[in-house]
């Protein structure tokens, strides 16, 4: 009767340590979630600032801090000094929502095949963050801007 108890205990202690393990992965798939989910917001938010841009003149259609941006941009949640073409506020957002991130952003300006006097604009902005294992994540996302 000893031994019974005891193989019941020591599988009784099996299946709480499996649900833990369970958990704990859940856990983990919960908060990877999350940051995919901050990274895609702020893959749209940035692609809305260029988005509301005059590509003729760079003025902004809403009130936004990007004037006419053009080119690539990488910044980090921390860097030394806000850069002047966003104003810092992509790095305030990136801060923010991502601490541990990187926000790369590349446009590149063409003219218009269907109309020479528009601008058409391709802009990719990737997203890189760290997980707990070491390793590394990236959110894509293109858009064409069209004027």
């Amino acid at each position: 009767m000893l031994i019974e108890a005891l193989v019941a205990a020591i599988i009784f202690a099996v299946g709480i340590l499996a649900l833990i393990k369970l958990q704990a992965e859940g856990i983990r798939q919960t908060t990877e979630s999350k940051v995919r989910s901050d990274a895609s917001y702020l893959a749209d938010k940035v692609l809305g600032d260029l988005a509301g841009q005059d590509l003729q003149t760079g003025a902004q259609a809403a009130s936004t801090a990007i004037t006419g941006f053009n080119g690539t941009y990488t910044a980090t949640a921390a860097p030394a000094t806000p850069d002047a073409a966003v104003s810092g506020s992509w790095q305030a957002m990136l801060a923010r929502t991502l601490p541990l991130g990187t926000l790369n952003v590349a446009v590149e300006s063409s003219a218009d095949p269907m109309n020479a006097a528009n601008q058409v604009r391709a802009a990719t902005v990737t997203v890189t963050w760290s997980v707990a294992n070491g390793g590394t994540r990236t959110f894509s996302q293109v858009s064409r801007l069209v004027d």
